[in-house]
């Protein structure tokens, strides 16, 4: 009896330790979106948003923007990818820049999201993109620094 006792507590203990791997692994891999909001004016039309989705995401999709994010934030090393054009070519799927809604002091307001798709557990890598892609948004837009457009 005692044998039958152990031998159903190991299975139990197996097959608790196998499901929580199991579930780690799912959260994991969950997909994730990371990006970072550019405000705009509220009485901006809503061709003229637009307009501006079109123009900043052909702007990001060009190969030496997305080759000089990539190498900044070392995409190609930290997803085990051959190379940074295999890079580029990953980061190209998983941009995107769309119309949204941003939280400020004054309520939402319309905004345009920029950012990156992925998984969960790559969300650190994803913010850094998004932050990196500002860099060149501020300069396709000819804002300074630490300004925010006012569109």
């Amino acid at each position: 009896m005692q044998r039958w006792i152990a031998l159903v507590t190991v299975v139990l203990l197996l097959l608790g330790v196998g499901g929580g791997v199991l579930y780690w692994n799912h959260r994991q891999n969950r997909p994730d979106k990371v990006w970072v909001p550019l405000p705009l004016n509220p009485e901006t039309p809503e061709d003229a948003r637009g307009t501006i989705v079109k123009q900043l995401g052909t702007e990001l999709r060009k190969p030496s923007v997305l080759l000089g994010v990539a190498t900044d934030v070392q995409f190609a090393t930290k997803l085990g990818l051959p190379s940074n054009e295999a890079a580029v070519d990953e980061l190209g799927k998983r941009l995107f820049v769309e119309i949204g809604t941003a939280d400020t002091a004054v309520g939402k307001i319309p905004s345009i999201n920029i950012g990156v798709n992925g998984k969960s557990k790559e969300h650190e890598l994803l913010g850094q993109v998004s932050i990196r892609l500002m860099k060149d948004v501020r300069r396709i837009i000819g804002a300074k620094d630490n300004s925010t457009p006012k569109f």
